[in-house]
């Protein structure tokens, strides 16, 4: 029976929600041909999180145990994992495109020589099972481009997180737990983890923030946007923009939120002069917290908002900064 393995993420004793969607993919692609889905999760020890799993799709769990997890040399997993791949033969990897689930799939797919196709969209199996088809953006995702895997030989696929979506199973059956002890040779213990620091939100990657403050057209120009960054900053978040924003250059073209850039799911996200069209919000619309702050209260984005504010940037933006600095500084006093 072939199986669909996910490699799985788990941070401060909990699984990813990255981790969660992709195993939601998972049994979506596997139920209708009776394929097995296994998520494969590296960890010190098995957190209570895992016996859930089956909530989500995973037929059974692998728990790698290292008493370095989480911080693992990536060369010993990579050298795990393709002991486990030559054994069981998984038709299909699914992984994230976060930093260790990036790294996992790369390093796996030049050591078992199998193909790797990333930051997917949709993926389509034939009913027999033999063809799989993966469609992702290419050409600086200005078009959709499908790849079709070879016939009888696993392939690595990786998502964003957010592209996805989690969903529990109907019916769950409890996934079966088996652990494996994860060793490797000394040779592959060439890079030192050294420390864990919180990024400058500056530098932070929009994919990887949970609070974003985006900038669009409605700003008006590079100086209104200015004040975007600088909420951005004040609330310890990333900054990010539409594309018309992108395309004037008041922003980075890898802070690009939507269809053509990146989609997030972010704990807060605030939208600012952005009128809301579906090239953007199919980007942003599954962040916890939307809030909205535009001239135009009739604007698209104000219908998917949460908290919605009428009113100038130009005015709003130095107040609310004033505003967050003031409370931040009497939290600092108690």
């Amino acid at each position: 029976m072939s199986e669909i393995w996910v490699l799985g993420e788990i941070e401060k004793d909990q699984v990813k929600e990255v981790s969660l969607e992709l195993l939601s993919e998972a049994r979506e692609l596997a139920e209708k041909r009776s394929w097995q889905v296994v998520g494969i999760f590296p960890c010190e020890n098995p957190v209570e999180k895992i016996e859930t799993l089956g909530d989500y799709g995973a037929n059974e769990v692998v728990c790698l145990l290292h008493e370095g997890f989480p911080h693992a040399q990536p060369e010993g997993l990579s050298s795990v994992l393709f002991e486990l791949l030559a054994q069981r033969s998984p038709r299909m990897i699914l992984s994230s495109t976060a930093s260790a689930g990036r790294d996992m799939a790369v390093r796996l797919a030049v050591k078992a020589r199998i193909p790797l196709i990333s930051d997917a969209r949709i993926i389509q199996i034939s009913r027999d099972g033999s063809k799989i088809e993966v469609t992702k953006p290419t050409y600086e995702k200005k078009v959709f481009t499908r790849f079709e895997c070879p016939e009888q030989k696993s392939v690595v696929i990786t998502f964003q997180q957010g592209i996805l979506g989690v969903e529990k199973v109907r019916n769950p059956v409890p996934a079966r737990i088996t652990t494996h002890r994860a060793e490797w040779p000394e040779n592959c213990n060439r890079l030192k983890y050294i420390e864990r620091f919180k990024a400058d939100p500056r530098t932070l990657g929009v994919e990887d923030a949970e609070i974003i403050v985006a900038g669009g057209l409605g700003t008006g120009g590079k100086r209104t946007f200015d004040l975007v960054g600088e909420l951005a900053w004040t609330l310890g978040g990333a900054l990010a923009g539409s594309r018309p924003a992108c395309d004037a250059q008041w922003v980075e073209k890898n802070r690009q939120i939507g269809a053509s850039g990146k989609s997030v799911k972010p704990r807060l996200y605030v939208a600012c002069g952005i009128s809301g069209a579906i090239h953007h919000t199919i980007g942003m619309r599954e962040s916890e917290v939307i809030v909205s702050i535009n001239k135009d209260a009739n604007a698209s984005m104000t219908k998917l908002a949460d908290l919605k504010v009428k009113g100038d940037l130009q005015e709003i933006l130095p107040h609310l900064v004033d505003e967050i600095n003031k409370r931040k500084a009497e939290k600092a006093t108690t």
